[in-house]
């Protein structure tokens, strides 16, 4: 090809270049074509034109620089856009499958990239590992491929040593050096020419691996391999994050069935707890103690004031009395008192309770249980009934009551206590009603 004068000018005057910069490609074969041409024409070995040499050797650095910076700009939107994409997944994304799943579709669908999965290292005897997410691969593929993390077969997969190492692991068909290890063979036959396992990591221990390959050697770059462990470490956060959601649900939800147990078994005994904040006097009762005194959660806020006004004033000093010994000389607050409800109801009630101290000594917090003990004080006074001393007719054997009031002897026994009577007759009675019969007992 003859070196033309018009050739020399658009060379001159960088033509080939400003073409770049302004339309691509376009500019590249401007560049492309003088260069060549040039190096090839007779005349451009001439000492006249070393000057027009020089400036095409320049205008071919130029292209390089270009054509560098182009492509990192290029990257570098690629993987901002990516990322934006990935950092709104691990934001909305609650479930740790579906979070998984979403990842690897997005690396492979909108990075390009050959194919992607998520493996997790099982804490078994063999020390397996288990693919819960992939996109790019066939259904099934990664189950019938054996991973496993322990001293033995780690080095079978990259997955398995970005695991058992704890870091990234790089590889390409161009660096990698005989003989191939199996998954660097089975990498050749599915299509994919380099891989980049990166470790999931929790307190310094790697318990999943992101795996992504790519069908270009030079896929993974330093850049990459520095922003996909960037992603790498968001994600483990992101599941950890789940994880920790995941059990303070179940932890709550064992709280609130907890609750509902003791709540029925509070009812079912008739008990209820209360706390007591001595420094001001503020007294919070649990929902089964208001009703032992008569009284509705919203009825008014409680106070230990308004705890003494449900004593009667006789029996009042005794409770005061109780609960600064407790407090004041450390005694044990264990106790019974009457309680006067707002309908009239006298109720007695049973109380054990704990002083809470400061580091100093010092009496903060009283908490304690109530229960309900009436039934069992009835029963106790109607004993003592039945022991005293007890008017009875020496001839009809009737028994008067505190009223003045006779009743038969069975009847007024069996109201005062839990007897029960059975009726039948002695041989005396017998004898003496029934003559005519034989009756053997």
């Amino acid at each position: 090809m003859v070196f033309t004068e018009h050739k020399i000018i658009v060379l001159e005057r960088g033509f080939g270049l400003k073409l770049y910069l302004k339309f691509g490609k376009i500019g590249r074969l401007v560049i492309s074509f003088f260069s060549k041409s040039f190096k090839s024409d007779p005349m451009a070995q001439k000492p006249t034109y070393q000057k027009l040499k020089d400036k095409i050797s320049h205008l071919e650095c130029e292209y390089s620089k270009l054509v560098g910076v182009e492509d990192q700009s290029r990257l570098a939107l690629q993987r901002s856009r990516l990322s934006s994409e990935y950092a709104k997944i691990l934001v909305r994304e609650k479930n740790e499958l579906i979070l998984s799943t979403k990842i690897c579709q997005l690396i492979v669908e909108r990075g390009g990239y050959f194919c992607a999965w998520l493996a997790f290292a099982e804490a078994d005897k063999d020390k397996n590992i288990r693919a819960i997410a992939q996109t790019g691969l066939e259904d099934g593929y990664l189950d019938s491929v054996k991973m496993s993390w322990s001293e033995a077969a780690f080095r079978d997969h990259a997955t398995s040593m970005a695991i058992r190492t704890g870091t990234s692991q790089s590889w390409n068909i161009l660096d990698a050096e005989p003989p191939a290890l199996p998954w660097q063979k089975e990498a050749e036959r599915n299509g994919y020419e380099a891989s980049l396992a990166l470790p999931l990591m929790i307190d310094h221990q790697a318990f999943a691996a992101l795996t992504i390959c790519a069908s270009d050697a030079g896929a993974f770059c330093r850049e990459d391999i520095v922003f996909w462990e960037a992603c790498a470490e968001d994600l483990a956060f992101a599941i950890q994050r789940l994880r920790h959601e995941v059990r303070q649900r179940q932890t709550e939800q064992g709280l609130r069935k907890n609750e509902k147990r003791d709540a029925l078994a509070q009812q079912a005994a008739k008990t209820g707890t209360w706390e007591w904040d001595i420094r001001t006097g503020s007294l919070d009762w649990s929902k089964q103690t208001y009703p032992l005194f008569g009284l509705r959660p919203d009825d008014s806020e409680i106070t230990y004031e308004a705890f003494l006004k449900c004593i009667p004033s006789e029996d009042r000093p005794h409770v005061e009395a109780s609960v600064n010994a407790a407090v004041y000389e450390g005694k044990a607050y264990d106790i019974e008192h009457p309680v006067q409800c707002p309908d009239g109801t006298l109720r007695w009630m049973s109380e054990r309770g704990d002083v809470i101290r400061d580091k100093d000594g010092n009496p903060i917090r009283m908490v304690g249980v109530v229960q309900d003990i009436t039934e069992r004080k009835q029963s106790l006074e109607q004993t003592k009934t039945l022991s005293g001393i007890m008017p009875i007719c020496s001839n009809c054997k009737q028994i008067r009551d505190a009223q003045g009031k006779w009743h038969q002897i069975e009847t007024y026994i069996r109201d005062h206590s839990s007897a029960k009577f059975s009726h039948s007759i002695c041989p005396g009675c017998a004898k003496n009603l029934y003559p005519d019969y034989d009756l053997k007992m």
